[in-house]
């Protein structure tokens, strides 16, 4: 089981929008094979789950006795198997499971909105927007050094002003 750093994953650094481009790909992969080989996982944890289930009442309606019954009915039968130790642990097993899956599928699904997240950032980027607020908004016209490209340009309302 690999481990992540999802706050760490999921930061976004605004100054290397290239590299952070590029690594985009890789992290949406490495979280969606873990998530896949998750999933697998839940399911086999799934299936032992419903073996031990199988075997634990096969042995419960063979000797009720045994396992504090008078008679067998379904209620009890299922009652004393929730109580044994053996099917308790195999059922925190896929507890376990499933919360991984879980887990993985929301980091999964932040690697897209990071994904989109750095597409804004990327389009603000074009924009001029996202540097230092202040500067100079000039045209750089007359020797000025130009506008600032952390500022957005001036909007101009319909009445001309």
């Amino acid at each position: 089981m690999t481990d992540f750093n999802y706050h760490a994953d999921l930061e976004i650094d605004r100054d290397s929008l290239d590299t952070e481009f590029l690594r985009q790909p890789g992290l949406y992969f490495r979280y969606s094979e873990a998530l896949t080989d998750a999933e697998a996982d839940r399911d086999a944890a799934k299936e032992r789950l419903d073996v031990q289930w199988a075997q634990l009442d096969a042995a419960v309606r063979k000797n009720p006795a045994r396992y504090g019954l008078d008679r067998v009915v379904e209620a009890a039968v299922n009652n004393a198997i929730l109580l044994l130790p053996v099917y308790q642990k195999a059922k925190a097993l896929y507890l376990e499971k499933v919360r991984r899956v879980s887990l993985l599928t929301a980091a999964v699904r932040a690697m897209v909105q990071r994904k989109d997240a750095l597409e804004g950032l990327a389009r603000l980027a074009v924009a001029g927007y996202g540097g230092p607020a202040g500067g100079d908004q000039s045209d750089g016209a007359e020797g000025g050094p130009g506008p600032d490209p952390g500022r957005l340009p001036q909007r101009v309302r319909n009445d001309g002003t």
